[in-house]
């Protein structure tokens, strides 16, 4: 593996911290979609609501995995 100039380094941390921005606006989303499943939500049956937050729990559980591999990167 060779080595990387400052110019590589700067653009790898300005995409990571895009990645990051966009990982986090993502993030809010879903917790805005779980809160509105959660309360009544009522263009879905419960059933059809439960599986939703199910999968959006799913999702919220990447994208905090993934952030924190992020942050981790960036110190």
């Amino acid at each position: 593996m060779g080595s990387i100039n400052n110019s590589e380094a700067e653009e790898a941390v300005s995409s990571m911290k895009a990645l990051q921005f966009a990982l986090t606006e993502e993030l809010e989303d879903i917790e805005c979609r779980i809160c509105t499943l959660t309360e009544d939500d009522l263009t879905l049956s419960p059933s059809e609501a439960e599986e939703e937050v199910k999968i959006c729990y799913v999702a919220r559980a990447a994208l905090f995995s993934a952030l924190a591999g992020i942050n981790e990167v960036l110190g």
